[in-house]
Order: C-alpha cells, then sequence, then structure tokens
C-alpha cells in the first residue's frame, strides 16, 4: 500500500475546521486492489474533510468515466459516473464500521481515504451499462433487435413429427 501513500491524510497537524483535497483516480490506482471491477478509468474525487473536536466528516464528491462493456451491443466504451457520498469518522480503542461511520484507533494520527474511495467508486457503478441513447431514444451503439431472428429456429421445430419425439423417449426408458 505505499504506492497509495498520496492518499494519506495527516489529520494530527490540521486545525479543526474544513480542510479540501483533490484526488486523480486512474487505473494505477486501482491496481492496488485485488478483484477490481474498474480497470481503465480516469476520476477526480474532491473531499471536503471537516475535522471536528470528537468526530470527522467527509465529503466525497467525484465525476469521472470508466471503461466497461455495453450490455447491448458488448463494445467497449467510456461510461460516465459522478456522485457524492458522506462518511464520519470517530476514534475509539477497536477498529470497526458502520453503515456510513468509520472507526478507527484513537491512537492513529493519518487516515488513509483510498479504501474508502475504492469503495465509494465501487458502490456507485451502475448495474445497467449500456451505451448512451440517442435523440431518438436508440442506442447509439448501433445495436437493433430486428437483427437476431428466432422465426427460423421454431420453423425448424414445427417441422418435426411430435411423434417422433415421444418416441424417442419410449426408447430411452427401455434401455434403462
Amino acid at each position: 500500500m505505499k504506492a497509495l501513500i498520496a492518499y494519506e491524510i495527516p489529520f494530527s497537524g490540521l486545525k479543526n475546521g474544513t480542510h479540501y483535497f483533490d484526488f486523480e483516480v486512474d487505473k494505477d490506482f486501482f491496481k492496488n486492489f485485488d478483484d477490481s471491477l474498474i480497470t481503465e478509468s480516469t476520476f477526480k474525487v474532491n473531499l471536503a474533510f471537516d475535522k471536528q473536536p470528537s468526530m470527522f466528516v467527509l465529503d466525497f464528491s467525484f465525476e469521472g468515466t470508466f471503461e466497461t462493456v455495453c450490455d447491448r451491443c458488448v463494445e467497449s466504451f467510456d461510461l460516465p459516473i459522478k456522485g457524492k457520498q458522506h462518511f464520519i469518522v470517530k476514534m475509539r480503542s477497536e477498529v470497526g464500521e458502520e453503515e456510513e461511520i468509520i472507526y478507527i484507533k484513537d491512537i492513529e494520527t493519518d487516515l488513509n481515504v483510498a479504501p474508502i474511495i475504492y469503495e465509494v467508486l465501487h458502490l456507485n457503478l451502475p448495474l445497467k451499462r449500456a451505451c448512451a441513447l440517442d435523440n431518438d431514444d436508440q442506442p447509439s451503439c448501433g445495436f437493433d433487435m430486428s437483427d437476431f431472428s428466432l422465426e427460423e429456429e421454431y420453423d425448424d421445430i414445427e417441422d418435426e413429427n411430435p411423434e417422433d419425439i415421444w418416441s424417442a423417449l419410449k426408447d430411452f426408458n427401455k434401455k434403462t
């Protein structure tokens, strides 16, 4: 995780109040995590770090693109993503996590936000990944369902005699 040292925030040296941090996240960032769904990407992540006496409030906002495959046409394209996420960091003797609260040890002096950024970006990936629609509400990838027809396959099934199918099954029962 030495490569992620740029994401360390030395909060012990910060005064109470809001501090702003900007991060550039790209493919090199995601190489530091096993099983990342994001490989080729560029994101700008802005962090408003509000240091208070008993806790920290982290407000992340991010915008960028990541390379994925269209669910319709199976072509690679850059999918734009943007969003915001809010976390509270509290200090206590044990490390832990709740829904939007992260607990760190009270002896810590730095906070590495790389795992938080990784989680925020992955949780904001859309389930449906498709090329954008054009002005006519048609996919810009050019995918058209009318190019695919199952009628020919159904014609083959209709041509078969149903008696032939059942007789084959009767013979199967005699073999066992």
